[in-house]
């Protein structure tokens, strides 16, 4: 069995290579990253070479365009990646035979004060969230695929949390979105894959909403970080209105399969930051 890696330059995927235990297994798939073993381009149909899929290969797909305000501000652009091009993909690798890791977004729920799990009703509020609904629907029920949605994905290098580090080393005030997620730890997500790929054929299910077990608000987070690496002063900002457009205010997503799949609770969100920062 060989793992192949689409987006392997992505930050996730980066992590994933380093981490998991089948790293001797993998093949990195990219546009143009100088690591990769293959190359291949979401809007090219012809640039990777599928002859080199065997029966029962696994395909981690990581690749998107992950933005919600480029998904918004350039709809027609991100549409001919997160759908076209990836429903084409998917497809060919099915014609192989392998078995394909989809990742999802919690932005296929429309937030707000419901609570969301695997088989809740999907109504996303954002372009985004609905190109992810769009891939979620086409392969529904199919074997061969599984889908992972993920919540705010947390380590030291995510996005906010690299933003946090950059402010105490310029000693500038941090602007706070009123934003609330079950964030997840990026090693409770390697770990998860890693459990699915030795396990697939045994989950009748084919949805993990992959997330931690608090809503945790981006103000929580800072205040904790404050605690636990540096004194921050924060000032909280209400965005532009198009902002959330993009992406809700607050999403509740719980997961009855996650647990489970890791053999174990997530990471609580406190004790993933002490794993970082210690």
């Amino acid at each position: 069995m060989s793992i192949y890696l689409f987006g392997s330059d992505s930050y996730i995927a980066k992590s994933f290579y380093n981490q998991t235990k089948y790293q001797k297994d993998c093949k990195r798939v990219s546009r143009d990253s100088p690591t990769r073993d293959y190359s291949f381009d979401l809007l090219n149909h012809q640039s990777f070479d599928f002859n080199i899929i065997q029966d029962k290969d696994k395909i981690i797909f990581f690749a998107a365009n992950s933005s919600p305000d480029s998904c918004e501000n350039d709809p027609k652009s991100a549409y001919q990646t997160n759908v076209i091009g990836t429903s084409y993909f998917i497809n060919r690798f099915l014609e192989k035979n392998a078995q394909v890791l989809f990742f999802s977004s919690d932005g296929v729920f429309e937030g707000g004060n419901k609570i969301f799990y695997e088989d809740s009703e999907r109504n996303p509020i954002s372009k985004y969230g609905r190109m992810k609904l769009s891939i979620e629907k086409e392969f529904e029920g199919n074997k061969n695929v599984k889908i992972f949605r993920l919540s705010y994905v947390f380590s030291r290098k995510d996005k906010f949390s690299s933003y946090l580090e950059q402010c105490v080393q310029k000693k500038c005030e941090v602007d706070i979105y009123p934003m609330s997620r079950n964030t997840v730890y990026l090693d409770d997500l390697i770990e998860g894959i890693d459990n699915l790929i030795g396990t697939w054929d045994s989950w009748d299910n084919q949805i993990f909403n992959i997330c931690g077990n608090d809503l945790v608000s981006r103000e929580e987070t800072a205040k904790y970080f404050g605690e636990v690496v540096s004194d921050i002063n924060i000032k909280l900002v209400e965005p532009k209105e198009e902002f959330f457009k993009a992406r809700p205010r607050v999403i509740n997503m719980k997961s009855n399969f996650f647990s489970a799949l890791l053999n174990r609770n997530p990471t609580n969100f406190k004790d993933a930051m002490l794993k970082e920062y210690q």
